[in-house]
């Protein structure tokens, strides 16, 4: 690069609009500016910086190592003639200061369940030995490589670090999560790639183009500015490659985007380098100290700056945040539907060891009164073919949003952002709550669970659907015609399945009454079929008003 040269990003909207930087700017300087090709250890250069600032720099951006998972790949060696290997945490000095270790988010793909990338039982021994780099997929190649340049001799990949056909080894690392992901030195995300052949696009940066624009037109012509050698990208960084990329899809990978401390975002167009401080892009068009990478706002940090990562200390902003993460997960695919306990294990073990709380099926013991009113949001397109005739996963109880078919949105009985906690009036009682697992939380088989509660009721008869949602009813009581019902069912009930529904009265404020609306079994337990509000006019009686409290078994 000639003295005195300046770098120009276009953001090709109606106008381009050009971002000038200083010579002395060490962005200016970035390979992806003006060195074409791009070369990989050019590369690997802008992560080393991004990572020694932030070590450097930011005091919240530190890992949380308090358990470590079974297993890592050994890369001492790699590209020395030296194969990697798996190695057992019992046998490493993690307490040595040096110790730190890479994880690896990434798309496993459809066909991963017969692809030659796991660990079995059956190769466990062999892997414990060498691990074939050749006999791997692309991303986890790229992964090594990336690892390696950067010094750092432990990688963290689950399908390699977990026994994949051994339940119980299974359980107990996926159990870990929580601890792997935070307690990992970097997260390396191969955010644009699809499956595990479409590798960390190491090689597909194109430099910026060459161009001598005149400086009194595009008005850079002043001191520390030139335009002898000016050059200009398209197209420049942007956040909806990380929000609609193949990753940011994924279920399981929602607790690994919002649980690391530190991510690089491997895209196609660009690294994108992400912390509790904020979002940075490869060729330093966006800087941000407030980005989110969900697309609902939420993210797990214990403060209020940076990221969007909101406060889990007080109870509002701590179920802010949980709903956030409840809608976020609900909206993504899952390969397989009976995994949706199992990926939402590391969230919920963040946040019971955040707050506290006692975890209860994706709700939580203190606010239940609160959780328990959950329902599917129908503004959001439901997964292809199932129309809401079998809405609900096998074995487990209605009364859990994770009963809901994967896929759909799944939101709170409120918007937080708008209603504050002190104006709602808990009107249920929690008399037995019991959720008993085969052996770990959410990644090993539920065995039972007892929900019994005591709140006022009133019976019901549901009317025929009007309009384009046939799940979302809008009908007046029948004996008071101003008392408005709107219920939002979580899946569809034909003919003798509207009567006698037996409506729940859940928590109440100054205009509505909310309550779940209950469908009696044949052992004289109810399922839960919807959620609602009954809106009351001011200074009338409400719905509820001299109905006698019942005590309910939910299942």
């Amino acid at each position: 690069m000639k003295d005195g040269s300046i770098h120009c990003a276009i953001y090709a909207k109606i106008y381009p609009r050009f971002i000038n930087r200083r010579i002395s700017d060490t962005i200016a300087n970035r390979a992806i500016w003006n060195s074409n090709p791009v070369t990989f250890d050019q590369r690997v250069g802008v992560i080393r910086e991004w990572l020694n600032n932030c070590c450097t720099k930011h005091e919240y951006c530190q890992p949380s190592r308090e358990k470590l998972p079974k297993r890592f790949i050994d890369l001492r060696g790699s590209g020395q003639g030296r194969s990697p290997a798996l190695a057992y945490s019992d046998d490493i000095n993690a307490s040595d200061p040096l110790f730190r270790y890479v994880a690896l988010s990434h798309c496993w793909g459809t066909a991963t369940p017969f692809a030659s990338f796991r660990t079995t039982r059956v190769n466990e021994a062999r892997h414990l030995h060498e691990i074939s780099i050749s006999d791997l997929p692309c991303t986890f190649q790229d992964a090594i490589r990336v690892t390696s340049a950067l010094g750092i001799r432990y990688l963290w990949i689950d399908s390699l670090c977990i026994v994949q056909d051994d339940k119980k080894d299974w359980a107990v690392e996926a159990a870990k999560m929580a601890h792997i992901y935070r307690g990992s030195y970097l997260t390396i995300a191969a955010t644009s790639a699809a499956n595990g052949d479409g590798g960390l696009f190491l090689g597909s940066v194109q430099a910026g183009l060459k161009m001598q624009p005149n400086g009194q037109s595009i008005g850079i012509a002043r001191e520390g500015y030139s335009s002898r050698d000016s050059y200009v990208r398209y197209p420049v960084a942007s956040r909806r490659v990380i929000w609609e990329a193949p990753l940011s899809r994924r279920a399981w990978v929602l607790q690994e985007q919002v649980l690391s401390t530190r991510l690089v975002h491997f895209a196609r167009d660009q690294m994108y380098y992400q912390c509790y401080f904020g979002l940075q892009s490869e060729d330093g068009t966006i800087n941000d100290t407030g980005f989110e990478s969900l697309r609902s706002g939420a993210w797990a940090t214990e403060g209020d700056s940076g990221m969007g990562k909101r406060d889990l200390g007080s109870s509002r902003s701590a179920l802010l945040t949980w709903w956030s993460w409840v809608t976020e997960y609900s909206s993504r695919v899952l390969t397989f539907h009976s995994d949706k306990m199992a990926a939402m294990a590391g969230i919920a073990e963040h946040y019971q060891s955040r707050t506290g709380d006692t975890s209860v099926l994706g709700l939580w013991k203190r606010s239940l009164w609160f959780d328990l009113g959950w329902h599917v949001d129908m503004r959001h397109p439901h997964p292809p073919g199932d129309q809401d005739l079998q809405p609900r996963l096998p074995g487990i109880p209605t009364w859990s949003w994770l009963s809901i078919y994967p896929g759909k949105y799944t939101t709170a009985p409120l918007n937080l952002e708008y209603h504050e906690m002190e104006g709602l009036k808990s009107r249920i009682k929690l008399i037995h709550c019991s959720v008993q697992w085969q052996d770990e939380p959410y990644t090993s088989p539920l065995v039972s669970s007892e929900l019994i509660v005591e709140a006022p009721v009133q019976t019901t008869r549901l009317p025929q659907p009007r309009g384009k949602n046939p799940l979302r009813l809008e009908f007046e009581a029948e004996w008071n015609e101003f008392l408005r019902l709107t219920l939002f069912l979580d899946g569809l009930l034909e003919g003798a399945e509207r009567e006698g529904i037996l409506l729940l009265l859940l928590f109440e404020d100054a205009v509505y009454e909310y309550a779940l609306a209950l469908k009696l079994q044949g052992d004289g337990a109810y399922a839960r079929v919807g959620f609602g509000h009954i809106d009351r006019p001011r200074g009338a009686e409400g719905f509820f008003s001299g109905c006698e409290s019942k005590r309910a078994t939910l299942v």
